[in-house]
Order: C-alpha cells, then sequence, then structure tokens
C-alpha cells in the first residue's frame, strides 16, 4: 500500500467512513480525480463505495456493541438519513435484508472483518 493510500486510509478510518472524497482530497492535497486514481488503481474499488463499505462495517459494529441504543441514534451518529437509507445500504452490501440476514446469524449482527488491503 502506497503512503497516500495509507494516509488516505487512517483519515477514513479516523472518520468512520463519514467523510467525502473532496475532504479525503483537501487532506491529502490532491485532486478528487487523483484520489479516485489512487483507489481504483491501488485497491480496485472506487473512493466513495469504499467509504460507504467502512461506514456501514462502523454502523453494524455499533449496533451490535449497543443493543440497546435507538437504531435511528445510531444510524444517525454513523451518517444515514433514516432506517431506509441503512436498509437500502444494507441490502446493497450484503444482498439480503437485515432481519433475514439477523435470522440466519442467529442474532449475531456483526462479525469482525478485519480490512486486508493489498
Amino acid at each position: 500500500m502506497s503512503d497516500r493510500l495509507q494516509e488516505a486510509n487512517d483519515f477514513i478510518i479516523e472518520h468512520n467512513g463519514c467523510c467525502t472524497v473532496k475532504e479525503i482530497a483537501d487532506k491529502l492535497n490532491l485532486s478528487i480525480r487523483s484520489i479516485h486514481r489512487l483507489f481504483t488503481e491501488d485497491m480496485g474499488i472506487a473512493p466513495k463505495k469504499y467509504l460507504r463499505i467502512i461506514r456501514f462495517n462502523y454502523a453494524c459494529m455499533q449496533i451490535s456493541t449497543f443493543p440497546e441504543i435507538d437504531l435511528f441514534d445510531v444510524l444517525c451518529s454513523c451518517g444515514y438519513y433514516d432506517q431506509m437509507h441503512f436498509i437500502h445500504e444494507f441490502k446493497e452490501i450484503m444482498k439480503t435484508t437485515p432481519s433475514h440476514f439477523l435470522k440466519i446469524t442467529e442474532g449475531h449482527f456483526y462479525f469482525y472483518r478485519p480490512l486486508i488491503v493489498l
């Protein structure tokens, strides 16, 4: 992983994926196009999609870690506008609904999935 990509990744993780490509570009003093190129060439994924995955992962971790906290509050703190926004993203990423996922995983909403960047 290049130093620039590592710096971008650190910034993204620090903000739990709740940042924009422009904010990453400003932080690294690069253009948005350069950030896009950096991600697609080195990681094989667009930066916006990577941000969505990190944010989604963080939201799932928060839901699992703090089940007593209101779901809406957790989702808002993770950058989702409402439950439907999260459910739509959940379906897109996991290819199933949250309720079906909970059923097949016996209530375990989050599994630790380490980020491996080659």
